[in-house]
Order: C-alpha cells, then structure tokens, then sequence
C-alpha cells in the first residue's frame, strides 16, 4: 500500500566535526527503489553560491536557457553544497556579484560596460565565470567587452553536424570518455583561442567547444553552442552532468 511520513534529524551545530561531514538516509526499499537513498553533507563552511542567467527566459520553463543547466547545479547540490540562484538577463545586470563564487551565463545578450567591470573585479576576487553562447549574443560586443578574460575570440556561426570529443585522455572518467560521441551539435560559434587557454573539448571537425582560461585569481569557461537543445543534444546527453560537475 502507499504510505507517506516526515521525520526529523536533528544534529546541534556545534555537535558537528570541524570542516564537513557526509552521510546518507534510507528509508526500507519499496518498488522505486532509486529515490530510496538519499545523500547529504554538514558542513560549518560557508556554502558556495552559484548564479545562472537566463538569457531568453520563457513561459514555460522547460524552454528556457538554462532548464537543463540548473537541473544540472541541483544535482549536485545534493551531494555537495550549494546555494542556487537563477536571474533573468534584465535583472542580472543590477544584481550584485559579491558573495558568488560561479556564475553560468545562458545566452546572454544585454551586457553593458559597468557590468563587464564588475565580472572582472569578480575573477579577481577568485569567482568563476562559465558563458554559453546562442542567438541572443552578438560576438562583436563580447569581443570587445570581455576581451580581457575571453578564452576566445568568438567569430561567426557554423552550421553541421558534429559530435564532440575529448582533447586529453582521460580528462574524464574512462566510462564518460567514451560517450561523448552520443552529442551532436548542429550549430556553434566559431572560436579562436587566446594564447594562455586550452581546448578541454574539440567537434568531431576539430573545432574548440569548450574553452578554459585562467584569469587573476579566477576561471573562465567558454562554450561554443547553448545550454538548452536549441543548437545540440548536450544537455540530454550522460555527459553534461559530468561536464558541469567538474567545472
């Protein structure tokens, strides 16, 4: 028969080890057994906080920019810490940056200089910035305003049909390194890579699809297609959690 309950646990704060501690509840396995278990960590750190951004929010969510994404960082907050907050683009730009430690921006077309600004006193202050392109960014005005961190010079748009790969071996797991050929990318930005970055991904074309570059104290990552299934198959796909998980 079907059956529900609530039970409290309950471990005082100053109960708890210095640093984090992990653990896991169960409940007794029934016919689903894969929401049987569940993991969590205690920590007296201060959680990180991510941001992502929603360049081309919709009604229905699921078409947004960054459905997949922030699916993505939810998984992840479940066996590690995180505090996760999505914004519009409009509201993005009056947000402040402090207290962030990641920032995923979805497609974002509305930036301006002030904010620009600030995503550089953000990478300095060791935060980590990762862009996905689409339709909604104008690679002139990303060129010229993110210049000084851009892992590339964005160009124009290709049209195709692409798989990706991996440019070290065994950047990944052996058992994801060998499903990354199950994405396929339809469209994509051309990109030139500044001299201090590397290639982490490569199309089946050998051309750059994601981009890292070290900038101050912070990380840059720059991903030649979208987050959404608008330009590929990515986020569908047993690699993207991996994918966004190691950034």
């Amino acid at each position: 028969g079907k059956s529900e309950g609530i039970k409290d646990f309950v471990i005082p704060k100053d109960g708890l080890p210095q640093g984090e501690m992990s653990g896991r509840v169960e409940i007794s396995h029934d016919d689903l057994a894969a929401d049987d278990v569940r993991y969590f960590v205690l920590s007296q750190k201060e959680e990180p906080q991510t941001l992502t951004v929603d360049g081309d929010p919709r009604g229905d969510a699921r078409l947004g920019e960054t459905y997949y994404l922030a699916r993505a960082v939810e998984t992840i907050s479940e066996i590690m810490p995180l505090r996760i907050s999505i914004k519009d683009n409009e509201s993005f730009l009056d947000e402040n940056l402090k207290g962030y430690n990641i920032i995923f921006l979805a497609n974002v077309g509305d930036v301006t200089p002030q904010k620009t600004r600030e995503i550089g006193e953000f990478l300095k202050d060791g935060g980590s910035v990762v862009i996905f392109l689409g339709d909604r960014v104008r690679s002139d005005i990303y060129n010229v305003l993110f210049k000084d961190f851009l892992p590339a010079e964005i160009g124009n748009l290709s049209d195709g049909d692409y798989s990706l790969s991996i440019h070290k071996p065994n950047e990944f797991t052996k058992g994801i390194d060998e499903k990354f050929n199950q994405v396929k990318i339809r469209e994509l930005f051309n990109l030139l890579p500044a001299k201090d970055s590397s290639t982490i991904l490569y199309t089946s074309n050998n051309s750059p699809f994601l981009i890292y570059r070290k900038v101050e104290r912070g990380n840059v990552f720059l991903f030649a297609s979208t987050a959404d299934t608008a330009w590929n198959n990515f986020p569908l796909t047993p690699v993207f959690l991996p994918t966004i998980k190691k950034i």
